[in-house]
């Protein structure tokens, strides 16, 4: 009996504030809301760009499942350190790249069109544009850092490579009139080198 008169006691307790006022609780809910919307966008575009660069090395290279995966996996890893430590950051890897090997990343990243990079997310604000293209220049720096490290590409052979990916882009940029969509890469992929986009798995 004492048991439940004691909770009776607690649910009369007026309950404590959160710490929080009705504004300060929508501006937190907003930035949740934004982040959110960034995160996704992030995300589509590292997987877009990620796919468009398989199917360029498969085309051009001659890239099959198992290089392509292995490329996949050191990019992962790279990326990991990229988020945890300032000496991988993509910013390092390209200047890295451009004392040895001359080649500009953010030059070759910022040949892409802004409006390009704004089709590509699939919104119409411009930060969206602003994300694609920064995470283009993240996945040039480091795949082009693994393409020459493991896979022996010359500096000719890495800028030609960054010239199809993008050359795709601007070709999914303009898909009324190629009617070329993200999803046809995948397709091709999966029925010439049994690559699986998971984002397209039924």
């Amino acid at each position: 009996m004492n048991s439940v008169s004691s909770v009776l006691k607690r649910k009369k307790k007026k309950m404590q504030p959160l710490g929080y006022n009705k504004q300060e609780l929508t501006g937190i809910y907003n930035y949740s809301k934004d982040k959110s919307a960034k995160d996704k966008v992030i995300y589509k575009a590292f997987m877009d760009v990620r796919l468009i660069s398989y199917l360029i090395l498969h085309d051009k290279f001659g890239f099959g499942q198992k290089r392509i995966v292995r490329l996949e996996d050191i990019v992962d890893i790279y990326r990991t350190k990229s988020e945890m430590e300032v000496k991988y950051s993509d910013t390092n890897v390209a200047s890295e790249l451009k004392e040895a090997s001359s080649i500009d990343i953010r030059e070759e990243a910022d040949k892409v069109p802004f409006r390009e990079c704004l089709s590509l997310s699939e919104r119409k604000e411009p930060v969206a544009g602003q994300l694609v293209s920064r995470v283009l220049f993240k996945y040039f720096s480091l795949s082009c850092k693994a393409l020459k490290k493991y896979f022996r590409f010359s500096v000719n052979k890495l800028k030609e490579y960054m010239h199809w990916v993008r050359y795709y882009i601007n070709t999914l940029s303009r898909r009324q009139q190629f009617e070329v969509t993200i999803k046809d890469i995948a397709e091709v992929l999966m029925e010439e080198c049994k690559y699986c986009d998971a984002r397209f798995v039924k």
